[in-house]
C-alpha cells in the first residue's frame, strides 16, 4: 500500500448553494459548493451542536439532527422538523425501501405517525453504528464494550447476524460491489461475505483513525476520512486530498459531500475523478513571483475582517493583478474567515481569466 502526497492543486467555487439539488457550473473539471457553515446558522441557533450522521431525502434534501432534533437542509435554508425526541439519537440512516431508522442507546428505533420515536429491537450494545447496503443494514460496535467490536448484517424480520469480530471500534461500513468495507482503528479493512475472511486494504499512520467511508462505485474510488483529513483509495493507491478537512462522508449524485459538525461545515466536491487525472499528468508547475501590489487570499481575508463591503472588493479584484489560492484548503479556509460566495466566485473568476490570457500568449 503507498500513500501518495497530497493530490489537488486547484479547486473552484461554481456556487455557494444550500440544496443538495443545485446546479453547478460546468467547464471546470472540479468544483466546491458549501452547503452549510457557521454563518448561516446565525439566526437559527448559532451554538448548535449536529452528531455525526447524515442522510440524502427521497425529495434529495439533507437530513441532519442534533441530539434531539431532526433538521432539514433544502430550499430556502435549514429548518428543525418534527418534535424533539425522547432519548438520544445516537445515528441514522434510511433503509433500502426509504424508512428512517435510528440508534438509541441499546435499541433500534423507526417513528410512529407522530414523529416519535420506537423501539424495533434491542441491540446488543449501546451507542452502535448503523448504514445502509442495497439489500440489507449493517449494525456496528463504535465504542467500548466487553472484549472485541462486532459488525453484524440486520434484515427484515429484526433479525441481526453477527458477521466479523475485530479489536478496535468499528466506525464506518459501506458496499463495495462485492465486498463490505469497514473502518477500524487505521485500518481499511474488506470482508468477503461468502466466507466471512477479513484483509487490511489500506492504512495510516498508528496515530490516525479512519472515521468515515464513502464509495463511488462506477469508478471503483473510495473515499476515507479522519476528523481533519480527506483521503481516496484505488487500485492499492492511497493519496491525500486535503488536510484541512474531514468528517462524514457521502457520496452522491457524482459529488462527495463532507460533513464536519464540530466545524459546522458541509461541503459537496465534484469532479474528483477528473482532476485526480488531470494532477498525474499534470508537469509540475513553476514558482510565481507574488509582486506587492497583487490581490492574494490573505489581503482579501483581511479586508472582510476590516468590514469592506463585498462589492467594493470584488470591484477590486476586476481591476487589480490576482494571485489567488483556490485548493480545497484554501477555499475552506476562505469560508471559515466568512469571505462570501460572491467574493470567492470574483476569485475564481478572476483566475480562470488570468489562466485563459496565459494560454493565449504563449
Amino acid at each position: 500500500m503507498r500513500i501518495t502526497s497530497k493530490i489537488l492543486s486547484s479547486v473552484v467555487l461554481a456556487l455557494c448553494s444550500l440544496v443538495v439539488q443545485g446546479q453547478v457550473k460546468r467547464g471546470d473539471s472540479l468544483s466546491y459548493e458549501i452547503l452549510l457553515s457557521k454563518s448561516m446558522l446565525k439566526d437559527l441557533q448559532p451554538d448548535i451542536k449536529f452528531i455525526h450522521s447524515l442522510e440524502i431525502t427521497a425529495k434529495r434534501q439533507i437530513l441532519l439532527a442534533t441530539k434531539d432534533q431532526f433538521y432539514l437542509l433544502g430550499w430556502g435554508g435549514i429548518a428543525s422538523i418534527g418534535k424533539k425526541v425522547t432519548g438520544n439519537i445516537d445515528c441514522f440512516a434510511y433503509t433500502p425501501d426509504n424508512l428512517l431508522m435510528a440508534i438509541r442507546g441499546n435499541e433500534l428505533c423507526t417513528f410512529d405517525s407522530l414523529g416519535g420515536m420506537k423501539r424495533i429491537v434491542e441491540l446488543p450494545a449501546e451507542g452502535m453504528g448503523i448504514s445502509a447496503g442495497k439489500f440489507v443494514m449493517y449494525l456496528f460496535d463504535r465504542i467500548n464494550t466487553k472484549g472485541n467490536f462486532s459488525l453484524y448484517i440486520f434484515a427484515k424480520g429484526g433479525k441481526y447476524i453477527k458477521l466479523v469480530e475485530t479489536p478496535d471500534p468499528i466506525n464506518s461500513v459501506i458496499e463495495m460491489k462485492n465486498s463490505i468495507l469497514f473502518a477500524s482503528g487505521n485500518k481499511l479493512y474488506s470482508c468477503n461475505v461468502r466466507n466471512k475472511t477479513v484483509k487490511a486494504i489500506a492504512g495510516l499512520a498508528e496515530r490516525k483513525e479512519i472515521k468515515y467511508l464513502a464509495a463511488d462505485t462506477l469508478n471503483n474510488r473510495i473515499y476515507f476520512s479522519t476528523d481533519n483529513a480527506l483521503y481516496t483509495y484505488k487500485d492499492s493507491l492511497t493519496s491525500l486530498i486535503t488536510s484541512n478537512i474531514g468528517g462524514w462522508l457521502r457520496f452522491f449524485n457524482n459529488g462527495l459531500i463532507v460533513f464536519n459538525p464540530e466545524k459546522i461545515v458541509l461541503v459537496r466536491i465534484l469532479g474528483l475523478e477528473k482532476e485526480i487525472a488531470r494532477v498525474k499528468e499534470q508537469k509540475p508547475k513553476k514558482e510565481v513571483k507574488v509582486e506587492k501590489n497583487m490581490l492574494t487570499n490573505e489581503k482579501i481575508i483581511a479586508m472582510v475582517q476590516a468590514k469592506v463591503s463585498d462589492q467594493f472588493i470584488i470591484d477590486l479584484i476586476g481591476v487589480s493583478e490576482t494571485h489567488f489560492d483556490l485548493s480545497v484548503d484554501s477555499m475552506v479556509a476562505l469560508s471559515n474567515q466568512n469571505v462570501s460566495s460572491a467574493v470567492i466566485m470574483a476569485m475564481r473568476n478572476a483566475m480562470k481569466k488570468k489562466n485563459d490570457n496565459n494560454q493565449q500568449n504563449k
